[in-house]
């Protein structure tokens, strides 16, 4: 008897005896029992306290077994216990034939012991595949948010209703043929001189397979065969045949079911799951509260309700990014929560595996889809398209947009709440992540790229934002150019010479004079003699900032704040002497003087809105155009 029958053996009696698999912190404590193990070497295995296991999780397991076998079982005898008894009882294997008939084939499916929660999912997909007979089933959702485990639960639970139950894996993107022929020979059992050799016959027999059979069909990771950089849900090269197959099983009346697993949204899924009841999709979110609670507990972790609320609310649920932080908690923190909260609100939440993980997801998008991440992290508020629009410099057409929203949508990287998109909060980190190690590089080799395209603040937002913006992205990026810098003279250097290549360069300076503005001032570099003439100087906040001799001749300020709020202003103008004039919706001019951004004089006739203004040569006029055309001097 190895291990994982001993398992097995005590996970159907935990089934029997409570309705519930044995958890993780019960499986560590038999295996490390299965080894000869002490419960410190267990704990530390396991990553949480000794008492934890000896106190808690080992008296009740030995207590379940005992109590369902009717033998005293202790940690000393279980090994020997469970030996005679399984001798009496041996279990089926999973991938044998059934003794009414049935056969499953799991293939290289993951153990999924511990299963936590999705209970409502479990029972809607079962409605689907059983009692609506679906035809194709698709699972979606971020990684580590649990397709693949619910995938294999949702088989155990229901492979009574098939004749056959197969799970395979496309993680190493194997030809389609490969999978047809070995998926038909498990459920045809036909010698291989009778095999189709053309792929198109291999679809069809398949399909008269899943005609004359009740099949249950798994293929797990499909996002491999799924081509990054595009939009989501269009194939690699070659690849292209397995849309046929889905297609067509979505077209064919049969009586089996294929379950697809992907980050992902194939395009047929999308295509057919809108007007067809036999296709369906499940997007999967984070895990109940309740649930997460247990994943932590399973740790030996006691946290208050209030602070579990925090770890929870920040992963959003996603159980093996909840795995991964238990685990962390306990080796670096020493199960000290609090702690490791103070630690992720310094933005520092995305860390080793789950790094990886986003990390994944994120190379696979276009540069479009990258831009939209990058402009839903700064902004940290759910948008509209139409405010997604206004922040794109870039000439993009509104269906392109849409386009990518919706393939950010199915790659499960963008949430859609009622028209206004936004990320999850680790998803956002990440992405805030990515978007300040590129500004600082682009600093360093003088090529600016985010630097143009993207605001690091908006100045005109509302004022928690703005300071949230501030401290997440322009402090840090200021923080790691003053580590790499620390002579303040050579990243002036740095930034003067990214000015100078804005002010030269035929291409659109976008956000760029804004964000060197806002950097300097974050920077403590005085910018007093800078020459930011007939630039854009969009999202610059210059309240407080010192703008002694700075040029700002021809520059388009309408996106910039200045030390007093100008209203809904339409117009601005630049003199050489240093002055500013605005006009706003309801006819007021208001002239500045630049270097201390102080308010002069306020006039205007208040006749209607002011649409145009200007200076004249000498500084001494000024000119305005309002909604009835006339020409105000």
């Amino acid at each position: 008897m190895n291990f994982e029958e001993a398992f097995r053996f005590a996970d159907r009696m935990a089934i029997a005896k409570t309705g519930k698999h044995l958890n993780d912190a019960q499986r560590a404590v038999i295996w490390g029992t299965w080894q000869g193990k002490k419960y410190v070497e267990i704990a530390a295995d396991y990553h949480c306290t000794p008492e934890y296991l000896k106190q808690d999780v080992g008296p009740n397991l030995w207590k379940m077994i005992s109590e369902e076998l009717g033998v005293k079982v202790t940690k000393k005898n279980l090994k020997t216990v469970l030996e005679l008894h399984y001798s009496e009882d041996p279990p089926t294997s999973p991938h044998s034939p059934t003794t009414d008939g049935r056969a499953i084939d799991l293939g290289e499916a993951p153990d999924v012991a511990f299963f936590y929660g999705r209970r409502e999912e479990l029972a809607q997909l079962e409605r689907w595949v059983v009692r609506e007979e679906a035809r194709v089933v698709a699972l979606l959702g971020m990684g580590g948010i649990g397709k693949t485990t619910l995938s294999i639960k949702l088989a155990e639970k229901i492979q009574h209703n098939f004749d056959f139950v197969c799970w395979r894996s496309l993680r190493n993107s194997p030809p389609l043929s490969e999978i047809l022929i070995d998926i038909i020979r498990f459920i045809g059992d036909a010698p291989d001189d009778t095999l189709p050799e053309h792929l198109n016959r291999q679809i069809s027999r398949l399909i008269e397979l899943m005609r004359s059979h009740r099949c249950l069909l798994i293929l797990d990771n499909i996002e491999s065969i799924l081509q990054p950089i595009n939009l989501a849900g269009r194939y690699y090269p070659g690849y292209e045949n397995y849309g046929e197959l889905f297609k067509r099983i979505c077209e064919t009346n049969h009586q089996s079911c294929l379950i697809l697993t992907s980050r992902e949204k194939p395009k047929e899924i999308a295509t057919f799951g809108s007007n067809n009841p036999k296709v369906r999709g499940l997007q999967l979110t984070g895990l109940e509260e309740a649930d997460c609670q247990e994943i932590l507990s399973a740790k030996g972790l006691s946290i208050a309700a209030e602070i579990w609320h925090q770890v929870v609310g920040r992963y959003v649920g996603n159980p093996l990014a909840l795995k991964i932080v238990t685990t962390t908690i306990q080796d670096l923190f020493g199960g000290d929560v609090k702690e490791f909260l103070e630690h992720i609100e310094r933005g520092n939440a995305v860390f080793g595996d789950l790094s990886d993980l986003l990390e994944e997801q994120l190379t696979r998008l276009s540069n479009l889809e990258k831009e939209i991440m990058y402009w839903l992290a700064i902004d940290r508020e759910p948008l509209k398209i139409a405010e997604l629009q206004k922040d794109i410099i870039s000439p993009v057409a509104p269906t392109e947009l849409i386009e990518s929203l919706e393939s950010l949508t199915r790659r499960s990287l963008v949430e859609n709440n009622s028209g206004k998109f936004t990320q999850q909060p680790v998803v956002m980190e990440y992405a805030l992540k990515q978007l300040i190690e590129q500004i600082v590089a682009e600093i360093e080799t003088e090529k600016p790229k985010l630097l143009i395209t993207h605001a690091l603040v908006k100045a005109q937002a509302k004022d928690y934002i703005r300071e949230s913006q501030i401290r997440v992205i322009l402090q840090p990026i200021a923080q790691k150019l003053s580590n790499i810098y620390r002579f303040t003279d050579r990243l002036e250097a740095k930034i003067k010479k990214i000015l100078s290549q804005l002010k030269n360069s035929r291409e659109f300076p976008g956000y760029g004079g804004g964000n060197l503005i806002n950097l300097c001032d974050r920077l403590k570099i005085d910018i007093s003699n800078y020459d930011f003439s007939n630039l854009p100087i969009w999202q610059a906040y210059l309240q407080d900032m010192t703008l002694h001799n700075v040029n700002f001749a021809g520059a388009d300020l309408s996106r910039s704040v200045f030390a007093k709020t100008l209203g809904n202003y339409l117009a601005v103008a630049f003199c050489s002497d240093e002055k500013l004039a605005t006009a706003d919706a309801e006819g007021r001019i208001l002239l500045w003087q630049v270097a201390d951004a102080q308010q002069l004089l306020t006039f205007g006739d208040k006749t209607g809105a002011v649409r145009a203004i200007a200076f004249s040569k000498d500084g001494k006029t000024l000119a305005t155009v309002g909604d009835d055309r006339a020409v105000r001097l």
